[in-house]
């Protein structure tokens, strides 16, 4: 499951069914920041934005991945590189 924005969504599910999240094999998140945010100095959108619900979901998944902003500035995925992950 890759998520690129605000785990909202995912915290719901969670909340609405118990142990949803925990049957994913990974969860890909683009979220947090190293050297610097783009909402505030340390802050990344996604993780700013609901704070509360980033905590719940990734307390729920069994492997999560975290792409921090700093990566995705500089990350491209082309289509081999995603044919690649969806077959693993």
């Amino acid at each position: 499951l890759i998520s690129v924005g605000p785990l909202t969504n995912l915290a719901a599910v969670e909340r609405r069914r118990p142990g949803t999240l925990g049957r994913v094999r990974d969860l890909l998140i683009m979220g947090g920041a190293i050297a610097g945010g783009n909402v505030r100095p340390y802050a990344e959108f996604n993780f700013w934005y609901d704070a509360p619900s980033a905590k719940f979901a990734l307390a729920g998944v069994a492997h999560a991945v975290l792409f921090a902003l700093d990566i995705t500035n500089q990350l491209c995925f082309s289509e081999n590189y995603t044919a690649l992950m969806v077959r693993e």
